[in-house]
């Protein structure tokens, strides 16, 4: 991600989360913490989505593996949901859903009130 993609990236997760501010009970310094981590997620799914469009080797899965493995569970389930809602890369999705398998958290993940 460049320089520049972060840059927007951390302005429009202020601008959102600022414009949400009251109803989600944030001050300022929340905003802004909560707007890096946006920045640091988004870094990672790009990396990941590159990785995939490239079709790695081998070796390269362990980077991909890397990066899934730095994602809370939270974050994985939100971002599968949210990848699966936007139509993403199927190979992309299908990594989020194997990870979520792997870590056997499937049980919390629901789409449509359907269980992965």
């Amino acid at each position: 991600m460049s320089t520049d993609d972060e840059h927007y990236m951390t302005l429009a997760a202020q601008s959102v989360l600022w414009s949400k501010r009251n109803s989600l009970s944030l001050d300022p310094d929340d905003i802004l913490d909560l707007s890096n981590q946006i920045r640091q997620e988004a870094r990672l799914f790009k990396e990941a989505s590159e990785a995939i469009r490239k079709r790695p080797e081998r070796s390269s899965h362990k980077k991909m593996d890397y990066i899934l493995a730095q994602l809370k569970d939270e974050h994985l389930i939100e971002s599968y949901t949210e990848a699966k809602h936007l139509k993403l890369d199927p190979d992309f999705v299908d990594l989020l859903r194997n990870e979520i398998l792997r870590r056997g958290i499937n049980s919390l993940v629901y789409i449509r009130e359907e269980v992965i």
